[in-house]
């Protein structure tokens, strides 16, 4: 089923990418501007890919499960919106785009709400974070019923509306609401403040990006603005999508294939030349020329940097895998002879002195000492692999301290 999901969602980023792209056609932009209007109507897509890939992994947990419910049914939102604005089907005011709708808002309430208690551990802990989500929950509900009901009735006033509403009673949904999802994200906060590795790293790259998003949203509707909110909304699922990775969130202790970073080196390539293009449009050179012009530069700039571009990737993705993995050649082929011979050594020297055989004994023991030297240098030698020193008053780990 997971699989299935997955296949509607990219097939429904398809056709939002496609209508959105004849839009800006239509409206003449450039295709380097129309970038970011671009990638923001497939913006859901991420959410629900990393959803999907959590269900695989752990399909018990909710929040595997809350990012792919809410990614699909946003992007089928965004693709029937953009598909009814370029005429290939009417959406706006019929009852599929009423019921997506419907569904796809309490999806992103519930997510951006329960998020942050569900974060990076997947379940519900004690009592604040069962509170701060219930109100989530219920004022995410009822505010959906109070949009359903003004898109049924164009009269009705409620707080997200056009018309404000006039009495206290409807702002309720939005106070739960409100309460709810300011209380998760001060949970969250307080969480990473008091938090020790690798929890502080992951729920400080959910924060960072949240951050983000929160400021670039204020920036307004330009071109520019959109590409950079773009980024942003993107930075979310890929978080969820390093804390997994580099930090083993959820427990899971995978090794993502290297098909990671040919999609990181894919979205360089794509968005290099999509750059190019726009600049070879504004430069009058014709969209062949333009064409030209983008081959060119990612064949300049990407080309040569292929391979480093595809070693910090990895470094990034995986070094804390790769450090483990050195950790443990080192300790096997190292300190792992160095003690057995020691343990025999102490056994020679047991039967010497069981013998009352003194020379023998002392010979032993010199040597044991030697031993035990070499073994204290290799254990420095071996530390090193793990980065410099956490000072003691600090709750962070070094990367091998998990291993």
């Amino acid at each position: 089923m997971v699989v299935a999901i997955v296949v509607v969602a990219v097939a429904l980023g398809c056709i939002a990418a496609a209508a959105e792209i004849t839009v800006q056609r239509r409206t003449g932009l450039l295709l380097g501007a129309a970038l970011g209007p671009v990638a923001l109507s497939v913006v859901a897509l991420g959410f629900a890919l990393v959803g999907a890939w959590l269900v695989r992994a752990r399909p018990r947990l909710g929040v595997g499960w809350l990012f792919l419910a809410a990614g699909s049914l946003a992007q089928a939102g965004v693709a029937g919106e953009n598909a009814g604005r370029v005429g290939w089907l009417v959406w706006e005011g019929t009852a599929v785009g009423l019921g997506v709708d419907l569904l796809g808002g309490l999806g992103l309430y519930l997510l951006i709400g329960l998020l942050p208690v569900l974060y990076p551990t997947g379940r519900l802990g004690q009592w604040p974070e069962r509170a701060v989500a219930a109100l989530t929950g219920i004022g995410a509900i009822l505010l959906q019923v109070q949009w359903l009901r003004a898109q049924l009735d164009p009269a009705y006033a409620w707080p997200l509306g056009d018309q404000p509403a006039r009495t206290w009673v409807a702002w309720i949904p939005l106070l739960l609401a409100g309460t709810g999802v300011a209380g998760g994200w001060a949970l969250s906060v307080v969480r990473l403040v008091r938090a020790g590795h690798p929890e502080r790293l992951q729920r400080a790259w959910l924060l960072v990006s949240v951050v983000a998003v929160i400021v670039t949203q204020s920036l307004g509707s330009s071109p520019l603005a959109s590409a950079l909110q773009a980024v942003t909304l993107w930075l979310l699922p890929v978080a969820i999508a390093v804390g997994v990775v580099r930090y083993g969130l959820l427990g899971i202790d995978t090794a993502v294939p290297r098909t990671v970073t040919a999609g990181v080196l894919a979205l360089a390539i794509t968005v290099v030349y999509l750059i190019s293009t726009g600049i070879g449009e504004l430069a009058g050179v014709g969209r062949v020329g333009s064409a030209l012009l983008a081959s060119l530069v990612v064949a300049i700039v990407l080309g040569p940097l292929r391979d480093r571009l595809r070693a910090g990737v990895d470094r990034f993705l995986y070094g804390r895998q790769e450090v483990r993995a050195q950790l443990q050649r080192e300790l096997h082929d190292g300190l792992g002879p160095s003690l057995t011979g020691m343990r025999l050594g102490l056994n020679a020297l047991s039967d010497a002195l069981a013998a009352g055989d003194t020379a023998t004994a002392t010979t032993i023991t010199a040597a044991l000492t030697e031993e035990a030297n070499r073994s204290v240098v290799e254990v420095r030698r071996v530390s090193t692999v793990c980065g410099p020193p956490i000072s003691s008053g600090s709750t962070l780990r070094p990367p091998c301290a998990g291993a």
